[in-house]
């Protein structure tokens, strides 16, 4: 969303950077509320909502086009999209400590934590290779025979 705020929309770097204020804002109510819906109905049904609500963010963000705006558009898709993921967290953080015992409780939460940036880095990684697989050599979508706003819009574009 960085690149096609900055290559489609003409957002300025910081611009593009602020425009993710939506998505941080949206961040702490999730959570909040997670903490306190945890006790009250159990961390797979929070989980399963959380997730529900965090693909509706997703899809939303898929159904962007050329021409769609950052307001009623991207800012919506990033708000859905960070209350489903902070409402997750505390979730998955109390299923992956679950039955461990006081005494390994720190490591099983640093194991957790590792486990998602190695997950995250590797989601990543492979992604990018994805993405610039196709562009022969070169690494603009431009190469590719796309322009960068049909790229950006509908993954359908990207090259093969």
């Amino acid at each position: 969303m960085v690149l096609y705020n900055q290559d489609v929309l003409d957002f300025s770097p910081l611009e593009s950077g602020l425009a993710w204020l939506p998505f941080c804002l949206a961040f702490l109510p999730g959570v909040l509320v997670a903490g306190q819906l945890l006790p009250r109905v159990g961390m797979r049904t929070l989980l399963v909502v959380s997730m529900l609500v965090m693909a509706c963010g997703v899809l939303m963000f898929s159904m962007v086009e050329e021409d769609s705006s950052y307001g009623s558009h991207i800012m919506p898709a990033m708000i859905v999209t960070g209350l489903g993921f902070a409402a997750s967290l505390p979730a998955v953080q109390n299923a992956a400590l679950h039955g461990i015992s006081d005494h390994d409780a720190g490591l099983g939460s640093g194991v957790t934590t590792t486990v998602q940036q190695v997950g995250g880095a590797l989601g990543l990684a492979t992604f990018a290779a994805i993405a610039l697989g196709g562009t022969h050599g070169s690494h603009t979508v431009e190469s590719a025979g796309a322009s960068p706003s049909t790229a950006y819009a509908s993954p359908s574009a990207w090259p093969p």
